[in-house]
């Protein structure tokens, strides 16, 4: 993690066509960036914990294939969608911390079963 030389971030934006006027979504790629080596060792450590949580869409196609899988539903059956405005910025910290942490301590016995180069770290 030391061994490294970080390159500036880069600095572009999508553009919402859904949208009007098409504004553009700022994207900051912290790609070999300053906090990027920190950023893969975190990855990392949390990678056990995320296996085991039940319900966890990894990407918009495991949400596809969900929801798939369960097209036909019984006839009271309502579907709710919702857009979620600033979602991290609006997550307490210390409670993400602390959900983060006691993800992480659950799921210290699960190590031994995944190929990892992060040493455990006993809290």
């Amino acid at each position: 993690m030391i061994n490294y030389k970080p390159a500036n971030p880069i600095f572009y934006g999508i553009p919402k066509i859904h949208k009007k006027e098409v504004p553009l979504r700022p994207i900051v790629s912290q790609i070999n960036g300053p906090t990027y080596q920190i950023n893969k060792y975190l990855h990392e450590l949390l990678f056990v914990a995320e296996t085991v949580i039940p319900y966890l869409f990894k990407d918009t196609n495991a949400f596809l294939n969900t929801t798939q899988k369960h097209k036909y539903v019984p006839h009271p059956t309502l579907l709710v969608t919702m857009d979620v405005v600033s979602l991290y910025t609006n997550i307490p910290h210390q409670e993400a911390i602390d959900y983060v942490t006691e993800q992480y301590q659950n799921t210290l016995k699960l190590w031994p079963k995944y190929n990892t180069t992060v040493k455990l770290i006993l809290v």
